[in-house]
């Protein structure tokens, strides 16, 4: 399966981070996690794809500071975020 090459979600936070949250995700059979949140209203997801080893990076900006919303704040990103980049990793 040909993957397009990591593009800028992937080197904001650093890819040691999206690495991370991917292992995380297969080693506890997640389908989605937060990767990080900062209060200037960035939040980073990751998701699995149909495909055990890629994964979609997502940066989201939502108004305000994720970090004082304290229930569901991937719902909420994903519902009320604006979509500002994504991309694909591959992990082994």
């Amino acid at each position: 399966m040909n993957v397009p090459t990591p593009v800028s979600a992937y080197r904001q936070i650093g890819g040691q981070h999206w690495i991370s949250a991917a292992h995380y995700l297969l080693q506890n059979k997640l389908n989605c996690c937060i990767v990080s949140s900062y209060h200037k209203g960035w939040v980073y997801l990751i998701e699995k794809t149909n495909c055990d080893s890629v994964f979609r990076c997502m940066v989201y900006k939502v108004g305000g500071d994720p970090t004082k919303i304290k229930k569901e704040l991937y719902n909420y990103t994903i519902t009320n975020g604006n979509l500002i980049d994504a991309s694909f990793i591959s992990i082994e």
